[in-house]
């Protein structure tokens, strides 16, 4: 059986314990690999590439949101205010044709977005990333919390707006 690219072992005298290359990559404190986790993607060659974290640099690095609360805010990629985010994307949005052409138009100003920002100094980008969590993550992350799920597409659609600005 082939494993992850990604996936490496140290033993013990008492134990085996795998690790995640790309969870290290990615700066999470803790690159552990659960049993269910090497079981469900390190195992399999041909299902890995379904993995979060593998994926999570593929395509998170171009994302407003990524950039906004993993790399601005210290959050891991898959922490639970990115899982929310990502499950209101994927049931509420993508429930509707609106809603698809919103995520569509996401990423296609978030890949610009980034590219731009990258190009900004540490202190720039940083307030920018900051003014974004401010007006439009954190209150979009409450609205849908709080199950005003309009609300939260008004203020994601801003963001997009603003976001296509910069």
């Amino acid at each position: 059986m082939a494993y992850c690219d990604y996936y490496y072992y140290t033993s013990s005298w008492f134990s085996l314990q795998g690790y995640c290359k790309k969870k290290e990559e990615l700066g999470e404190r803790d690159s552990r690999v659960t049993s269910d986790e090497e079981k469900q993607y390190c195992e399999d060659y041909t299902s890995y590439k379904n993995c979060p974290v593998y994926n999570s640099s593929n395509s998170g690095s171009l994302c407003i949101v990524t950039q906004v609360l993993c790399y601005c805010k210290g959050l891991s990629d898959r922490c639970r205010t990115m899982m929310a985010i990502r499950a209101f994307r994927d049931n509420v949005l993508a429930s509707t044709e609106e809603g698809k052409a919103m995520i569509n138009e996401y990423y296609a100003v978030s890949e610009s977005f980034v590219s731009k920002i990258r190009t900004l100094s540490k202190e720039d980008r940083q307030g920018i990333l900051e003014r974004f969590y401010e007006k439009y993550i954190a209150p979009c992350i409450e609205e849908m919390q709080n199950g005003r799920n309009d609300a939260a597409i008004e203020i994601y659609s801003n963001m997009i707006s603003e976001a296509r600005a910069i």
